[in-house]
């Protein structure tokens, strides 16, 4: 009897190394790793988010129905639940494509995709994040060097005339120009997706996504544990403090962005979402100045509907940054409304 409860302890272990060995007996055979690839997209990593998104480029150019494509950060993938908007109709089609640390530097290099899938709304996340100063976001560095390497290995040379003059010198290493360094990028990409892989399958937090409902839900943090992250929140070096917009990369490229959505024909709509009271109360004096003359800025410069509810202090947070359940389901419930109201459905 004892041993039995010795192997019944010993269980979960025991089929956490099987499921690694056989991670690791598919990722290093090229063959097999491929097909994992192509049935990866609902692993909740972050690789596997980048590859949901290119892959479901195709399948949203098919869908016959009114399209609408949510672009933006981790902000955009936690608080819009496309099950919410399209039940508001038929023959609506929802996708959320938010990315995690996303900005407008970096969307730029799907723009190709996105226009090829001929959506008819994208709505485009404005929030003091897209404005940020990228030569000070240190740690976004293995995030631009797999989205530009696969946006040169998946795109032919005329998707990526939008977005190729755009690069900055510091991140031109990171462009895969021949055959050799497309081998080196896909070896290293599926061992990155080996490592996150194997790190998922332990975690009791991992769970499938998709483009309909994507939040990760965060666990709901309370005030005492949200006041003791204010001090990195308000870092210079951090995400949510917005460079002058007169000097952002990130504003020309949301305007290349804007710019060819127009240009073919396809309708765009600016979203603020909202951020925790906490985080807006408990700013710094001026902190918020740079972000609001940006919105005053593109909103004059382009006369484009804007759900701005950043200031809103109606909805449930989890966190500083991202909206819980009900939330994220009231917020998508009033956007939809909002869209039918202002003519855009």
């Amino acid at each position: 009897m004892d041993f039995i409860k010795n192997f019944a302890k010993l269980r979960p272990l025991f089929y956490n190394l099987i499921t690694t060995g056989i991670l690791i007996f598919v990722l290093s055979n090229p063959i097999t790793s491929h097909l994992y690839l192509s049935n990866m997209d609902k692993d909740s990593t972050f690789h596997a988010e980048q590859n949901q998104i290119y892959r479901g480029f195709e399948s949203i150019k098919e869908d016959e129905n009114y399209k609408i494509i949510f672009l933006g950060s981790s902000m955009t993938r936690e608080d819009i639940d496309c099950i919410v908007i399209e039940d508001y109709y038929d023959s609506l089609s929802c996708y959320n494509l938010g990315s995690s640390s996303d900005i407008p530097y970096l969307r730029l290099l799907e723009i190709s995709k996105i226009i090829k899938a001929k959506p008819d709304l994208v709505v485009i996340e404005i929030t003091p994040n897209t404005f940020a100063n990228i030569s000070n976001l240190n740690y976004l560095d293995p995030i631009i060097e797999l989205r530009i390497g696969l946006a040169s290995t998946i795109q032919d040379k005329e998707e990526q005339m939008y977005w190729r003059g755009n690069i900055l010198d510091e991140h031109e290493k990171y462009l895969v120009d021949n055959s050799i360094e497309k081998t080196l990028f896909w070896n290293k990409y599926r061992q990155d997706i080996l490592n996150e892989g194997i790190k998922n399958s332990l975690s009791s937090d991992a769970k499938n996504v998709d483009m309909k409902s994507p939040a990760r839900n965060y666990s709901v943090k309370n005030d005492s544990e949200l006041l003791q992250l204010m001090d990195s929140f308000y870092d210079g070096k951090g995400g949510f403090f917005s460079d002058n917009i007169d000097q952002s990369l990130n504003l020309f490229s949301m305007e290349i962005m804007i710019n060819s959505l127009i240009l073919n024909g396809i309708d765009v709509v600016f979203q603020s979402q909202p951020l925790n009271p906490l985080a807006i109360d408990n700013a710094p004096e001026n902190f918020w100045d740079n972000y609001n003359f940006s919105i005053y800025k593109l909103e004059k410069t382009y006369n484009l509907t804007h759900y701005n509810h950043f200031y809103s202090e109606q909805y449930n947070f989890a966190d500083l940054t991202h909206l819980d359940y009900e939330g994220r389901q009231n917020y998508s419930s009033n956007f939809v409304k909002f869209l039918n109201e202002t003519g855009h459905l």
